[in-house]
C-alpha cells in the first residue's frame, strides 16, 4: 500500500526534549545578550515563527541573526546533553523501524539538522533512513516548519516515493501530510493521549506496532 514511512523524531521516535532543558538552555541565550528577560519571552522562544523572534529582538535591541545563533546552538547542545545523559529517552518500540522491510524510510523534523542527525545516529537507525530533514539554521528557516509542507516534499521527492505515510504526533504534522499529499498516522503517547485534532489523521495508532497491520 505503502512504499515510503516517513517518521517525525520528537514524541514519535524519542520523547520530547524537557521542558527544563529547553528553558535552561533560553536563559543561558538571554543571559549571554544581558537580556533580563519575562515569562512572556521564555515561551516566546520554545515554538516559535519568524515574526516573533524578530518582535523579540526589536524590543530588547538584539541584532536578530546573532541572537538566534546562539539560540539555536544553546538549545541543540542542550537536547543533544539530555539525549546522551538518558533524558529523551527512544520510545520501546522504536525498534519497528527495523522490521519495516521493503520500505523507503525517512525522518522529517521541526527540530534542528544537527540535534535530529545526532539523535538518528544515537539509535543505530543512520542506515535505515534514506533521508534525514529538518529545520536550517537561519531564522527564515522558521517558515519552513510544519505545518508547512516543505520539508516533508523535500523528503519524498528525494527518496522518490509513489506513496508515503507521514507518522507524527501532532496536528501540524497531519496538517503537513495534508498538504503534501500523503496520508498520515498520530501514534498516541503519554504528551497527546487526549488530543482530538480538528484535522483527522488517516489512521490513530496506539503506537509504532502498529504500523505493521497498516503498511502491510
Amino acid at each position: 500500500m505503502y512504499d515510503a514511512v516517513v517518521f517525525d523524531m520528537d514524541g514519535v521516535l524519542v520523547e520530547p526534549t524537557s521542558y527544563d532543558a529547553a528553558r535552561r538552555a533560553i536563559d543561558r541565550a538571554f543571559d549571554e545578550f544581558g537580556v533580563e528577560a519575562t515569562e512572556e519571552d521564555f515561551d516566546a522562544m520554545f515554538d516559535v515563527d519568524q515574526d516573533t523572534v524578530e518582535e523579540l529582538c526589536r524590543r530588547h535591541g538584539l541584532d536578530t541573526r546573532e541572537f538566534w545563533r546562539v539560540r539555536e546552538t544553546e538549545i541543540n547542545e542542550a537536547q543533544t546533553r539530555e539525549f546522551e545523559d538518558g533524558g529523551k529517552n527512544p520510545y520501546p518500540d522504536v525498534d519497528v523501524v527495523h522490521r519495516l522491510d521493503g520500505h523507503r524510510l525517512a525522518v522529517v523534523s521541526n527540530n534542528q539538522q544537527p540535534t535530529v542527525e545526532h539523535v538518528v545516529e544515537g539509535l543505530g537507525f543512520r542506515s535505515r533512513f534514506e533521508d534525514v530533514r529538518a529545520r536550517g539554521p537561519k531564522v527564515e528557516d522558521l517558515q519552513r516548519k510544519k505545518p508547512s509542507p516543505h520539508l516533508l516534499k523535500q523528503t519524498l521527492d528525494t527518496i522518490d516515493a509513489a506513496s508515503a505515510l507521514y507518522v507524527g504526533d501532532r496536528e501540524k504534522d497531519i496538517v503537513a501530510a495534508s498538504r503534501a499529499g500523503v496520508h498520515s498516522a498520530l501514534v498516541r503517547r503519554s504528551h497527546n493521549s487526549d488530543l482530538e485534532p480538528e484535522k483527522q489523521p488517516t489512521y490513530d495508532l496506539e503506537g509504532l506496532e502498529d504500523l505493521l497491520d497498516v503498511v502491510g
